[in-house]
C-alpha cells in the first residue's frame, strides 16, 4: 500500500535543505498560495507581456515541429492569456537568464517558479499554476515499506543530487545517494534493482516512465510539496495581477487537459 503523505518531518527537512540550495525547477518547498480575487478591471490600457521561460521539460521546451516554446505550462499560460485577451509575446531562453529580465524590467515575467520566502517581495505572482512536489518511488509490488524518514536508513537511493544534497541523504536520511546526471538515468537504476528508490517529481515521474517504456512506479513517501507560479517584475499593475489570478482560478478545464496532455494527470492526481 502506498505510504499516505502525513511526513511533516520529511517535508521539513527536505525542504530546508532545498530552499537553502535555492533550486529553481520543480518546486520543493510548500508555496504560499495566493488567494482567488474578485473580479477585476484593468485600469488604464493593458501593457503589453513579456513572457519569459526555460527549457524545463514537459513543463517547457522547444517543439520539434516549429521550434517555439511547448509544454504543459507553456500552454496553460497561453489559455490564461488567451482568457486576459492579453498583448504578449513568450520566448524561451535559459533559466538565470529570464529570471533576471523578469527581476529587471517591467511588464515582463518568468514561469514556472518556485515561490521561495526570498523571493516573495521581489516579484508579484500569478498561481499557482500547478501543485507539485517531490516524492519517493518504489517498483511496483516492492515490499519497501516507508512511513517516516527513518525507515530510510540503509536504503540506496537514486536521483540528481548536487553533492550537497547527497550529503543530506547520507548524514540525515542515513541512506546511500546513487547520484546520476537525470531523471532517466536515476528511474533506469530504480527498474535495473539498483537502487530501492528513485527521487523525481510528483508532476514529473509519469512522464520519465512513459518515455522508458516501464510499468508504472508506486509512490513510497512524498518529501514536500509544492505550488508553481509565474513570477512576474515587482511594478508589475497590481490590478493586472489580480484579474490574471482571478482568471487562473478558473482554469481547471485548461489545466487538466495541459496535464493530461503531456502524461501529467495521473501524477496530479496523486500530489493532492
Amino acid at each position: 500500500m502506498r505510504s499516505k503523505a502525513k511526513n511533516t518531518g520529511a517535508a521539513k527537512s527536505f525542504g530546508a535543505l532545498f530552499a537553502a540550495l535555492g533550486l529553481l525547477t520543480l518546486g520543493l518547498l510548500p508555496a504560499q498560495v495566493q488567494a482567488a480575487s474578485t473580479p477585476n478591471k484593468v485600469s488604464g490600457p493593458a501593457p503589453f507581456l513579456t513572457l519569459l521561460t526555460a527549457n524545463n521539460p514537459p513543463f517547457a521546451f522547444k517543439g520539434k515541429k516549429d521550434g517555439t516554446a511547448t509544454g504543459a505550462a507553456v500552454d496553460l499560460v497561453r489559455s490564461l492569456m488567451d482568457k486576459a485577451e492579453a498583448n504578449y509575446s513568450m520566448t524561451l531562453m535559459p533559466w538565470n537568464r529570464a529570471y533576471e529580465l523578469a527581476l529587471l524590467n517591467a511588464n515582463t515575467c518568468v514561469f514556472v517558479t518556485n515561490r521561495l520566502k526570498e523571493r516573495e517581495t521581489l516579484f508579484t505572482w500569478v498561481g499557482p499554476l500547478f501543485k507539485g512536489g517531490w516524492a519517493l518511488y518504489r517498483r511496483a509490488g516492492s515490499d519497501i515499506n516507508i512511513s517516516s524518514i527513518k525507515d530510510l536508513k540503509g536504503l540506496a537511493i537514486s536521483g540528481t543530487f548536487t553533492p550537497s544534497q547527497a550529503a543530506h541523504v547520507t548524514n540525515v536520511y542515513h541512506a546511500v545517494p546513487l547520484q546520476v546526471a537525470d531523471d532517466l538515468a536515476a528511474a533506469r537504476l530504480l527498474y535495473k534493482g539498483r537502487a530501492d528508490l528513485w527521487l523525481s517529481g510528483l508532476l514529473r515521474h509519469s512522464a520519465i516512465v512513459k518515455e522508458l517504456g516501464e510499468e508504472p512506479v508506486e509512490q513510497a513517501l512524498v518529501l514536500a510539496r509544492a505550488d508553481l507560479y509565474m513570477a512576474c517584475n515587482a511594478k508589475m499593475d497590481e490590478s493586472l495581477i489580480a484579474h490574471l489570478n482571478h482568471l487562473n482560478t478558473n482554469l481547471g478545464e485548461a489545466r487538466e487537459a495541459s496535464l493530461a496532455r503531456y502524461d501529467f494527470l495521473p501524477a496530479q492526481r496523486a500530489s493532492q
